[in-house]
């Protein structure tokens, strides 16, 4: 499934800091985009709004025309893996998409059958 993601004026704000400020851009679902940025520029704000682990401070977020914020339908289909510090460092590849498959267990089937080329891969530190 795929969809469709609009941007209006969004702001995103932490106290007197703004990571983002009157961003606008229109995505069409079923495409890969790359998200490039220096540190600090808004990349992982941008992200946390759209995955609904933020809400956004003012402007219009819509995914697959709806706000994605404390939406249950939307929320069964998205899934943020934010990098470092929450633990999931330590977990190998498989047992990640694993927990993250049991977290989103609308996605499971859909998951386990695009990533089946995956599991046949053996994945190892260093």
């Amino acid at each position: 499934m795929s969809f469709d993601i609009e941007i209006d004026n969004l702001r995103v704000a932490y106290g007197r800091s703004t990571a983002i400020d009157g961003m606008s851009c229109r995505l069409e679902g079923g495409k890969i985009y790359g998200l490039l940025g220096r540190n600090g520029a808004g990349k992982t704000s941008l992200l946390a709004v759209l995955s609904a682990f933020r809400q956004a401070s003012s402007g219009t977020v819509r995914v697959d025309g709806e706000d994605p914020f404390e939406n249950a339908r939307l929320m069964r289909e998205i899934c943020f893996v934010r990098e470092g510090n929450d633990g999931t460092e330590l977990l190998r590849i498989k047992d990640l998409l694993g927990l993250g498959a049991s977290l989103r267990p609308n996605g499971t089937r859909r998951t386990r059958k695009s990533l089946s080329s995956v599991s046949s891969c053996r994945w190892e530190n260093g």
